[in-house]
């Protein structure tokens, strides 16, 4: 019977890793892996790494837990059990602190050096993290990538009482944060779970659309610091899911992966705006929208 995996990782990209019973009638009995499972009777991959995350992890104070969009890595076959695993990722995308796991023992957040270090890894969820550490998986939407979680997009709205004029913006030394303001005049602080590796100031001219693409990995975080402007979200694999906003100075949105993103001006002047995300910029995550 063939299985399925997720590697679950925080916007940190610390990794989740599932401490697993002391039962001598399951695979590795009490070491730490990825979470997995077999496949029900005519159950896609993906379908049973919802079921999976579904059945295995619930939030403290709300009703679920919620993960970004799953992207489809690649297949391993393992000869020791004459059967093909499936591979996932997805980001966790709530406070691991109100997540409580419901099948193992416990499970512990990693940065991944520290996971492969384990000694008592499971070795071939040991592989698919050597592998997707190196970027070898090929990441491949296919077809039932289609069926995802109600929402692609988690956006976080956050009302600032006034910007003021930028002069500098940096990040906290604790990297807990990011501050606009001019010396310790504080304008806005924006509180992070994680510290920033990307920061950009961007420009949007009236009549003229930015964006139309999205990430596989890029967690975006935008704040307005000028002006009004248009927001137009799309779910990557489905042109009829869309979403449109307006923005205005003081809000703070985040857009997780797979959501395409379309951005404009409105009015006669420039939007004056600052992006940053806990992930590096890379080009080749940078993916256009093809579909009209």
């Amino acid at each position: 019977m063939d299985s399925t995996t997720v590697i679950i990782t925080t916007t940190d990209n610390r990794v989740l890793l599932q401490k697993r019973d002391e039962n001598p009638d399951i695979e590795y009995p009490g070491y730490y892996s990825l979470v997995s499972g077999y496949l029900e009777e005519e159950e896609t991959p993906l379908d049973g790494i919802i079921r999976e995350l579904k059945e295995e992890f619930e939030h403290k104070k709300s009703q679920k837990v919620h993960f970004s969009s799953i992207t489809y890595l690649g297949s391993e076959y393992r000869a020791d059990y004459d059967r093909w695993e499936y591979i996932h990722h997805t980001y966790l995308m709530d406070d691991a602190a109100d997540i409580r796991i419901l099948e193992g023992e416990s499970f512990v957040l990693l940065d991944m050096d520290e996971c492969l270090r384990l000694e008592n890894l499971a070795p071939h969820h040991k592989l698919f993290l050597l592998k997707y550490r190196a970027g070898l998986c090929k990441i491949d939407v296919r077809e039932q990538s289609k069926k995802m979680f109600d929402e692609i997009t988690v956006r976080d709205l956050i009302k600032v009482e006034s910007v003021g004029d930028v002069k500098n913006y940096s990040l906290l030394e604790a990297g807990t944060g990011f501050v606009i303001g001019e010396g310790t005049t504080l304008s806005a602080s924006i509180p992070a779970v994680e510290a920033a590796k990307y920061i950009g100031f961007l420009q949007f001219v009236p009549k003229v659309l930015r964006g139309n693409h999205y990430h596989f990995r890029k967690v975006e975080y935008m704040l307005i610091l000028q002006g009004r402007m248009h927001a137009t979200f799309q779910k990557y694999d489905d042109s009829e899911a869309v979403i449109e906003e307006i923005w205005e100075k003081g809000d703070l949105v985040r857009t997780l992966p797979g959501c395409v993103h379309t951005l404009t001006a409105l009015g006669e002047s420039n939007v004056l705006t600052i992006e940053f995300s806990p992930q590096p910029y890379v080009a080749r995550d940078v993916l256009m929208n093809d579909k009209k």
